[in-house]
């Protein structure tokens, strides 16, 4: 027993150390977490818990959808599709549900039954930084229900995401 008393106090000490937690820094934030989008939708203030981005190289747009959080997706939504080409300026914007325009395209998915598609509005390009991949931008829309006369005003609506 004596001779084999070190082999497993050696082995325990081994499997003891091997099984310990390593302790990690964390790490600087992404610059993609840095993101945000907000707006005001009849009056009422509106802040992204969840933004989620979309672009690859051959696609001409930028993908924007923003969830109020994480486990309610299909309610209280935004998605936008954005040119990442557009130059700094003041654009107005008419749009119907079925054809995107050169410049933008946006829904507000209110819950599973009410889904809103961008009328009419205005969108400022504050800056779009095509080699370090952010844009930021100002938003004021009208937005009409896709089955019925509702409509919906947004305001006050800004973005800063980097793609």
């Amino acid at each position: 027993m004596k001779r084999y008393l070190p082999l497993i106090l050696s082995l325990s000490f081994l499997i003891a150390t091997a099984c310990k937690k390593k302790e990690t820094t964390p790490k600087s934030p992404n610059p993609a977490n840095s993101n945000s989008f907000t707006l005001k939708k009849d009056g009422v203030p509106y802040s992204a818990g969840q933004i989620l981005i979309t672009s690859s190289e051959t696609s001409e747009y930028i993908g924007i959808t923003a969830h109020l959080n994480a486990v309610q997706q299909n309610i209280q939504s935004y998605s936008m599709n954005l040119n990442k080409h557009i130059q700094p300026g003041t654009y107005d914007e008419t749009n119907s549900p079925i054809s995107l325009s050169d410049i933008c395209a946006f829904v507000h998915i209110y819950n599973e039954l009410q889904v809103f598609y961008m009328d009419d509005g205005k969108i400022t390009i504050l800056t779009n930084d095509t080699v370090a991949k952010k844009i930021e931008f100002n938003f004021k829309l009208n937005l009409l229900e896709t089955t019925g006369p509702e409509s919906v005003s947004i305001t006050e609506g800004h973005a800063k995401i980097s793609y």
